[in-house]
């Protein structure tokens, strides 16, 4: 019986000690963790630095900005990351909220006329007064072509300017799933105006964000994306997953297309 009762505290003892053991990990991997943009930023910066290293180490810097690397990202990129962490050390940019070289990009699941849609909504940060900032609106995808038809061609009869334009009442009353095709070529339509016309219509019930990113344009000729990696083990968190050489010249271009501009 004596037996018996040694080989169950044992037992106990082991899976306590497993307990224990898994605790720490999870507590270990928690310090790793970036948990926050505002914490990305502060790492990236070496106002913190990833658990174990030391601010007086030569290197810190290097290493704090490497373990802000998906070290799941393609295998190209692996290969250009010291060019890339060089040019951000290089330059010397610090991250911080206020910066206007900096976007949000949130993929939202919407309903519209009783359908399942998903549309991008762009933000950015824009300062109110002194210290006092808000993040707006400054762009939108998936409108075009999954809300609304952009591409057909509708016309208005050339001798209507003869009867004081009388089709636009049928057009607009009879035809308004094309009334965007009356638009004169050419004619860029802004997708997140109609995003937010349909939404103050009562057209559009939003569910949810399902996806969140951010693209930083800080570092010269280069741009890099951010997004939360959630996995088990030290890399992960709000972690850069990919970036790449783009000259200051066409960083604008690149942005307006992004943001659908």
């Amino acid at each position: 019986m004596k037996k018996i009762s040694l080989i169950l505290l044992s037992i106990l003892l082991a899976g306590n000690m497993s307990a224990q053991q898994l605790d720490f990990s999870w507590q270990r991997e928690f310090t790793e963790h970036v948990k926050s943009i505002d914490e990305f930023m502060k790492r990236f910066n070496g106002e913190e630095a990833y658990p174990g290293l030391e601010k007086s180490d030569e290197n810190f810097l290097k290493f704090n900005l490497f373990s802000l690397l998906d070290h799941q990202m393609k295998k190209e990129a692996k290969q250009n990351a010291l060019d890339f962490v060089s040019a951000i050390m290089d330059s010397g940019v610090k991250l911080n909220y206020a910066d206007s070289l900096w976007y949000a990009e949130a993929k939202c699941d919407i309903t519209y006329k009783g359908k399942a849609k998903v549309v991008t909504l762009f933000l950015r940060p824009e300062r109110i007064k002194d210290n006092r900032f808000r993040w707006v609106f400054c762009g939108a995808d998936g409108i075009n072509g999954n809300l609304i038809d952009t591409n057909s061609k509708s016309a208005i009869s050339p001798v209507e300017h003869e009867i004081h334009f009388m089709e636009l009442q049928s057009i607009f009353k009879n035809d308004k799933q094309h009334v965007f095709g009356y638009r004169q070529d050419g004619y860029k339509i802004d997708q997140l105006s109609v995003f937010l016309t349909l939404m103050y219509a009562g057209q559009i019930n939003f569910t949810s964000v399902s996806e969140t990113k951010f693209h930083f344009f800080n570092i010269p000729n280069y741009r890099f994306v951010v997004e939360e990696i959630g996995r088990r083990g030290s890399n992960a968190g709000w972690l850069i997953t990919s970036f790449e050489k783009l000259s200051q010249a066409n960083k604008q271009k690149y942005i307006n297309s992004l943001i659908k501009k």
